[in-house]
């Protein structure tokens, strides 16, 4: 029997509040009420388990200001809008790198040189030498704790940083290496940032 499965028909938004063993099946509760069955749990939360706002962008979230994981960023559908890419790791560099083949006039911000590394963190991790103690350490915040020591964060890989450099030399994306303090409203639909 083929099963023909629309993601976005599976897609549920909310925070698990309780996970349990019920009858030979797993019961995850969301914050919304809903209970999901299954035979399998695959804890699948990303590094934060939430979208980072800094102090700054919490008072316009997705009025001017969005996270580059929100489903529906206004204001950036039409062509020639100034866009303001706030990281310096591969998610910004890429997001960058689209909305100016969209055609926009793009400005990233990165507190930090770029920093390039083929991948997140150390290749061994991938095969049994460094894996083999992970795997049996039981403790779940001290895998944490190894895994943010490890990574590579704020980095891409070279393939990226060279298209950043092409785009950069032809003044499609340009680059301001400062950390963003505070941000205002100019005028409508237009943010005004500072940076130290």
């Amino acid at each position: 029997m083929r099963y023909i499965v629309h993601i976005d028909q599976a897609w549920k938004t909310g925070m698990v509040t309780d996970l349990r063993r019920k009858n030979g099946l797993w019961e995850v509760r969301t914050d919304a009420s809903e209970t999901i069955k299954g035979e399998r749990v695959v804890r699948a939360m990303s590094f934060s388990q939430q979208p980072c706002w800094p102090e700054w962008a919490q008072p316009f979230q997705n009025d001017g200001i969005y996270h580059v994981f929100d489903r529906d960023v206004q204001g950036l559908r039409q062509e020639d809008v100034k866009a303001a890419v706030v990281g310096g790791g591969i998610t910004a560099a890429h997001y960058a790198i689209k909305l100016s083949d969209d055609g926009h006039d793009v400005t990233m911000f990165a507190r930090h040189p770029f920093r390039t590394y083929d991948f997140d963190s150390d290749p061994d991790w991938l095969g049994p030498k460094y894996m083999k103690r992970f795997s049996k350490t039981p403790d779940c915040q001290k895998r944490r704790q190894w895994i943010t020591n490890v990574r590579h964060r704020g980095s891409f890989p070279k393939d990226i940083s060279r298209k950043l450099a092409v785009y950069r030399e032809k003044g499609r994306i340009k680059v301001i290496q400062d950390e963003v303090m505070s941000c205002h409203v100019k005028k409508q639909l237009t943010a005004g940032c500072t940076y130290s």
